[in-house]
């Protein structure tokens, strides 16, 4: 099987990942994310102290559904960042989180396809947030407000956010209720859905990212169910599924259906086709099917599930230099440049470690890993997997070398970030030395 270099790596240390998961409440939204959508009105926040400002595009919608009108509102910053606000039944006042049905208020923040939050806290089964509507017009299709929040992370409820200062000023919604004006091509909304189990699963939740070597797909739902794809790949094409990660995490797991069988890694389970890369709308679509293996292996009464029919359309993806991440390393006193970069959350026996992956133009890669719940301090390497709380692998012509001795140093921790310092000296007949090594990545 071919070796997957960054991903690889992260399987060799561990054996779960924790996939991201998303509130997702839309009942039947029709954002279209490609569409240049409303410059005209404000949507603005305070993350923490950060300030968001959905500059790149505002876009709102109001639809009929089964249980009434909801309105939806999708900002996203010059960045890439997105917020999105969904109310039922939306009037003049105020209104608390709620997952009532006839009553939703939900939130959402996506910083990256990593880096996820939402009103719902997992954990409490509890929803987070006040809207006020000041401003609801169907004559002039026109909506203001303020609004505030905590949110939680998609992997973790313990990670939080802060939303505060929100202000919605004169947005512009599209009305395609009974006898609004539409005006929307269905042609360009974004569609997530596969079926299994005899039923069809679908969100409206969803992020993506391309960098030049990997491409990362999520849909995610309000209750934990979320699809993940990790593809080593950069362009449109058909990747063999068991030579990547495709994977769906039931509601409430931190397991799920992976495209790879443990016990035959060559098996085919299955595809996924990039069919386009809209570079100028920033949307992917694409196909996918796979037979999904139950990821806790030393549980072996699970059957497979076959997931067919697989379609993502025009999601809107954002690109790795947006991210603001960074990554430095000399190996044997050469600079090691890298040129993709990949941060995912590792789980086994309730030890979580964030993973940074570094890979070059002639695919050697490099991965830092660290415990989740370590704050700024220095770790030792001392090459013991069971024990070290921080770890390095340097993959090299497809043999990996592991740190030895050395150390990594967490220099800041925040909700979002994570910034530090490495070296280590590695195993190996010849061992490599790594040296001068940072990071600075969003996870």
């Amino acid at each position: 099987m071919k070796n997957i270099k960054i991903i690889g790596r992260l399987l060799l240390l561990f054996t779960a990942i924790t996939f991201m998961s998303c509130e997702n409440e839309p009942i039947d939204p029709a954002i279209d994310l490609t569409n240049p959508g409303n410059t005209i009105g404000s949507f603005t926040a305070k993350i923490g102290s950060e300030d968001f400002n959905a500059n790149q595009l505002i876009d709102a919608e109001y639809t009929d559904t089964a249980l009434g009108t909801q309105l939806t509102i999708i900002g996203v910053t010059s960045t890439g960042k997105t917020m999105s606000i969904t109310v039922m039944n939306p009037a003049v006042g105020t209104r608390t989180a709620s997952s009532n049905e006839a009553s939703l208020l939900t939130f959402d923040y996506a910083a990256s396809a990593n880096d996820i939050y939402s009103s719902y806290n997992t954990t409490t089964s509890q929803y987070s947030g006040v809207l006020t509507i000041t401003q609801f017009d169907l004559t002039t299709k026109k909506i203001s407000g303020t609004f505030s929040y905590t949110g939680y992370g998609a992997l973790s409820s313990a990670t939080q956010i802060q939303v505060t200062e929100g202000n919605l000023i004169n947005i512009t919604f599209d009305d395609s209720t009974t006898g609004g004006n539409n005006g929307e091509n269905p042609n360009t909304t974004p569609v997530f859905k596969a079926d299994f189990n005899n039923s069809t699963w679908s969100t409206t939740q969803y992020a993506a990212e391309v960098s030049p070597n990997f491409i990362q797909i999520a849909g995610f739902k309000t209750n934990g169910e979320s699809f993940l794809f990790l593809v080593n790949a950069s362009g449109v094409g058909t990747y063999p599924a068991n030579e990547n990660i495709l994977a769906y995490t039931p509601p409430g797991s931190e397991f799920g259906y992976w495209s790879s069988n443990f016990n035959n890694p060559n098996e085919n389970t299955g595809s996924i086709t990039i069919t386009n890369i809209n570079t100028v709308t920033k949307t992917i679509s694409g196909t996918f099917n796979f037979k999904g293996y139950w990821s806790d292996t030393d549980v072996t009464n699970i059957p497979p599930v076959q997931f067919t029919n697989g379609v993502f359309t025009n999601i809107p993806y954002t690109d790795q230099v947006e991210s603001g991440d960074t990554f430095f390393a000399k190996v044997n006193g050469t600079e090691f440049v890298e040129d993709d970069l990949l941060v995912v959350e590792l789980g086994i026996n309730g030890q979580d470690f964030y993973s940074i992956g570094a890979q070059n133009a002639a695919l050697n890669s490099m991965t830092v890993s660290v415990r989740t719940n370590i704050g700024v301090g220095t770790y030792p390497i001392t090459g013991n997997n069971a024990t070290d709380v921080v770890q390095i692998i340097y993959d090299f012509e497809n043999v990996d070398y592991r740190g030895v001795s050395g150390n990594v140093t967490i220099t800041e921790k925040t909700a979002t970030r994570l910034k530090g310092t490495f070296s280590c000296v590695t195993d190996g007949a010849t061992p490599f030395t790594i040296s001068e090594g940072t990071f600075d990545v969003a996870y």
